[in-house]
């Protein structure tokens, strides 16, 4: 069973801890599967990510991208206002 779910079609409730939500695909996926999903999957389930988890207000929203070809990014510029992006570079 996944950690977080939602029911009769109401939003997702993050995960709390400190003052900190987290909302993770990890939670919603069933153990031992992995996951391997390509852009039609990974846009809907950022577009889910920011439109249907019950955030609350929030001073900042932190997201956390796998590499990839950039279909993720992609998606939250066009979903969502963007304010600012950090990103790291971590090859050599």
């Amino acid at each position: 069973m996944a950690l977080c779910e939602r029911k009769n079609n109401q939003k997702f409730l993050p995960l709390e801890a400190h003052g900190i939500k987290v909302m993770s695909v990890g939670l919603l996926a069933e153990p031992d599967h992995p996951l391997a999903w390509r852009r039609p999957v990974l846009h809907k389930i950022i577009t889910q990510f920011i439109h249907d988890v019950e955030w609350g207000e929030l001073d900042y929203l932190l997201i956390d991208l796998p590499p990839g070809t950039g279909d993720a990014q992609i998606t939250i510029v066009q979903e969502s206002p963007i304010c600012g992006v950090i990103l790291e570079n971590l090859l050599p």
